[in-house]
């Protein structure tokens, strides 16, 4: 069995409103990547969607305008139906 080195992640979770002809709520996960030097913001519930910023204040203001743009995108489409997700925290022995 092969083991992968794991790099440590803070995750952060965010509730936004995207001003839109209706506003929805979407989960937004903030990830410090340290090769980055700042965050990754990614929308579980709309699959590839995925912005990043130097600090959290600006991965949010990013990822804002990418939800916004995949929504767009996806307009002329069947409105996309949002993804359940769910939330849980595991513990494991090391």
């Amino acid at each position: 069995m092969q083991f992968f080195p794991f790099r440590r992640a803070y995750l952060l979770r965010a509730v936004y409103n995207i001003s839109m002809a209706k506003t929805r709520q979407f989960l937004v996960n903030l990830i410090f990547d340290p090769e980055y030097n700042g965050y990754v913001a990614d929308v579980p519930q709309l699959p590839g969607c995925m912005s990043q910023g130097k600090t959290v204040e600006a991965a949010l203001k990013n990822i804002r305008k990418a939800i916004t743009v995949y929504l767009k995108a996806t307009r002329s489409e069947k409105e996309p139906r949002p993804w359940e997700v769910l939330t849980s925290q595991v513990e494991v022995r090391v």
